[in-house]
């Protein structure tokens, strides 16, 4: 019983690999636990903390010296050949945004250094939310 019970989940396992490697793209490998806080273009610093971060969920990955082109997280680009442009409402790109900006998580960020950040950040207004990686009004913030 013990044999059938191993092979069973051997089949599955395969299968699921077998699955799952198609969905990556261009410089993407799939990982059963990538970081479910790895940068993206539109994202390049973590937002996660102990309390946000969420379940490492089976995914893609990027290779060593790449990081997602976008939050869809299938495929993975050099730093440097980032898009500069954000999808999502209520974004824009700044080429020099805070490495430590207000969150609906942190309205009072701690004291960072002044180094530029590109990427997106949340217009004048909203604060992000980390947890829904979306820019809603400062007076609508969840409350976790």
């Amino acid at each position: 019983m013990l044999v059938k019970i191993a092979f069973i989940v051997t089949i599955y396992q395969i299968y699921m690999v077998s699955v799952a490697t198609g969905q990556c793209g261009q410089n993407a490998v799939w990982s059963y636990a990538p970081n479910p806080c790895a940068p993206t273009c539109e994202f390049q610093h973590s937002y996660c903390s102990p309390s946000t971060m969420p379940r490492p969920q089976p995914g893609c990955q990027c290779r060593p010296g790449y990081i997602f082109a976008n939050s869809d997280r299938k495929v993975c680009v050099k730093h440097n050949q980032c898009p500069k442009i954000c999808i999502k409402p209520y974004f824009f790109w700044n080429d020099c945004g805070s490495k430590c900006p207000r969150t609906c998580q942190q309205k009072f960020p701690r004291p960072c250094q002044l180094i530029c950040e590109p990427g997106c950040f949340c217009q004048e207004g909203f604060l992000l939310d980390t947890v829904n990686m979306e820019c809603v009004p400062e007076e609508n913030c969840p409350e976790y």
